[in-house]
């Protein structure tokens, strides 16, 4: 089992698998309101623009695990055409489930409102047939050993198992 930062050149083929684990481990968010074409290449223009980070685990040639982070001072500039791309994907995605959207969009305003961590957790997923043998620990300790005075998780108060990982594990 490798554990490691994902490589925009060098990992392209891994994205698809990424993405179909992603949604296959977590439902009613908005990138399961987006097509898995439409959330690859979301996630390409992310990673492309320096807008998400992502970790990976990899057992045998297949994708078992991933983390996706937001560093707060990873900032670059990025092309309006990516900007316009970014923005058809998630109206799409909006079109199609807005209720997802607004509860999301309500719940992601009320947690980022007062706090401004120095790398914020967006999801981390594990394949359900890994489940249990610490990757998701692994992939937190990958962040958790940077020297930054906050980090954040993007989890709702009511998603009891994923609160408790992080307090065990973070």
């Amino acid at each position: 089992m490798i554990i490691r930062k994902y490589d925009i050149e060098k990992d392209r083929r891994l994205l698809e698998k990424i993405v179909q684990l992603h949604k296959k481990s977590l439902e009613k968010t908005i990138a399961t309101t987006i097509s898995n074409d439409n959330l690859e290449k979301l996630y390409s223009l992310l990673l492309k623009n320096g807008l998400l980070s992502l970790f990976v685990a990899i057992d045998e040639n297949k994708v078992v695990g991933c983390m996706s982070i937001k560093e707060k001072y990873k900032l670059t500039k990025f092309s309006l055409i990516d900007i316009f791309l970014i923005t058809i994907i998630l109206l799409t995605g909006f079109f199609l489930h807005p209720l997802i959207w607004v509860i999301e969009i309500t719940y992601k305003l009320r947690l980022y409102r007062n706090f401004n961590p120095d790398i914020t957790i967006i999801a981390i997923f594990v394949d359900s047939a890994y489940q249990g043998q610490n990757i998701g620990k692994d992939l937190l300790a990958s962040i958790i050993k940077k020297p930054v005075s906050k980090i954040g998780v993007d989890t709702r108060i009511n998603n009891t198992s994923a609160i408790n990982f992080y307090k065990k594990n973070g």
